[in-house]
């Protein structure tokens, strides 16, 4: 008897619940985009310098709400310091780290990071290399005691080394003939020539089977010291145990010299022209579109960083847009804004119908001509602030974003409040400022197009722009 009632009495109560809530639901119209809110700030923690006796410098953001600490080692080293004969050296010395180290063989220390559930992980890019982990905060010693061991003491082994290098060789042999691939690396050597950034971060079939483990060894010497690297620590540590660990594990690194990263940069002074390749692929086209952009200093950074995602940038772009949404020529496109020392590169990227290829090249260059032209309308800007500003609070909640994000800051030299005012900034963009970017970087002119696709496509181009044409393997015919 009592269990009815019982029952009853919560039948009762959910009927009323569920009246209450139906009478408070106000419908929600899918169609109509909701306004931009008060924007709420992100408080970033405070970053504390401490530097070694041997130069290394030492970075500590703590941030004790959960019990995670990320700690990244950042060299001043990458693609840009390999002789073009190696190009892919500067990734095969990071790989080869993680292979084992001066006490531990590569299964011995894959054993031990998973034993204290650590997450270890090694990139290399044009102007720097990181070595992280990521730990609980109770396994932080153990797990740090491996990172400095990874970091100090690679073994650097033979055996380990073939192998890696055969894995490597194995793994180009088929991306190379990957149409994406082949327009990335051809688009960067057409639009750098023979400067660094024209080089392929995992190298190329040629270049690869040269590096010997000497070249590795030399590599690793010359950059991994002390007043070239970077010691970041971030999340659930204090400050002195920050310290004690740096002094105890890292004051024994070399000193060594700075990587000073001096070259230059080579004009946009291309016509606009279009590079196809000729591909066994039928169904589809790979293309490139761009030209050289601008750099970590330029002055009207946040306006760049608005104009692109409002023509390619993110999902609701105005090209993706186009082509995805109305059009369903493409599972999806990006223009790519890339930042670093000196100007990288500022391009549409996407794989579409092949027999849509040369309507989709003719629309991407009305769009980077008319941006130039045409101030953008309020809703665009709108919609791109508001995507941007809720990204960046998404980008700033774990101890390895706000790593990541530091050490972005520290490598380049670039003033803490940068990310500090990265909202507000964005927010103060007008329309003015997007067409005043769009003029500085687009010049439609001098735009390079690389294709990748079934050789019919060539006669459809040639109405569009001059052209050259490219086997698969890269080689020019015409």
């Amino acid at each position: 008897m009592v269990y009815q009632k019982l029952t009853f009495l919560l039948f009762s109560l959910s009927i009323l619940l569920f009246s209450c809530a139906e009478d408070s639901y106000k419908p929600v119209d899918p169609t109509v985009k909701p306004e931009l809110g008060e924007l709420k700030p992100v408080d970033l923690p405070k970053l504390k310098h401490y530097q070694l006796e041997n130069g290394l410098r030492v970075v500590i953001v703590e941030n004790h709400e959960i019990p995670i600490v990320s700690v990244y080692a950042v060299f001043k080293a990458g693609v840009v310091d390999e002789p073009a004969d190696l190009e892919g050296l500067a990734r095969m010395t990071t790989r080869l780290m993680e292979e084992g180290t001066s006490s531990k063989n590569s299964e011995d220390f894959a054993s031990s990071m998973e034993y204290y559930g650590a997450k270890f992980e090694t990139h290399a890019d044009y102007e720097a290399i990181t070595i992280g982990v990521t730990t609980l905060r109770e396994n932080l010693e153990p797990s740090f005691e491996l990172f400095s061991e990874m970091v100090l003491s690679p073994a650097f082994d033979q055996d380990e080394y073939n192998k890696l290098r055969q894995r490597e060789i194995n793994h180009l042999k088929s991306y190379s003939k990957n149409p994406g691939a082949q327009a990335n690396r051809l688009f960067l050597k057409i639009l750098y020539g023979g400067h660094p950034y024209g080089h392929s971060l995992l190298g190329n079939e040629n270049t690869i089977p040269r590096i010997s483990l000497e070249n590795v060894k030399d590599f690793y010497r010359k950059y991994f010291v002390a007043a070239n690297g970077l010691l970041v620590f971030t999340g659930d540590i204090s400050t002195a145990l920050a310290k004690r660990l740096a002094d105890e594990y890292f004051a024994k690194m070399i000193k060594g010299l700075e990587n000073l990263h001096d070259y230059a940069t080579p004009p946009n002074d291309k016509p606009l022209k279009i590079y196809f390749v000729e591909s066994s692929q039928k169904e589809q086209a790979a293309i490139r579109i761009g030209l050289i952009g601008i750099d970590y200093y330029y002055p009207d950074l946040h306006s760049s960083i608005l104009m692109n995602n409002i023509l390619g940038g993110y999902f609701s772009s105005r090209i993706n847009s186009y082509l995805r949404e109305e059009k369903g020529w493409t599972f999806g496109i990006k223009t790519k804004l890339v930042l670093r020392q000196k100007p990288g590169p500022f391009f549409f990227a996407g794989t579409v119908n092949a027999d849509k290829a040369d309507s989709a090249i003719v629309y991407v260059l009305q769009q980077f001509k008319e941006i130039t032209k045409i101030p953008v309308s309020d809703e665009e800007i709108n919609n791109a602030k508001g995507y941007l500003s809720g990204r960046f609070a998404l980008e700033t909640e774990t101890a390895e974003q706000i790593a990541k994000k530091i050490y972005v800051l520290l490598r380049y030299n670039i003033s803490p409040d940068f990310f500090e005012n990265y909202r507000r900034n964005i927010m103060n963009v007008g329309k003015s400022d997007i067409t005043d970017a769009a003029n500085h970087i687009i010049k439609p002119h001098h735009l390079s197009v690389v294709v990748v696709g079934p050789p019919e496509l060539a006669k459809k181009l040639k109405k569009i722009a001059p052209i050259s044409i490219y086997s698969e393997d890269l080689i020019p015919r015409y």
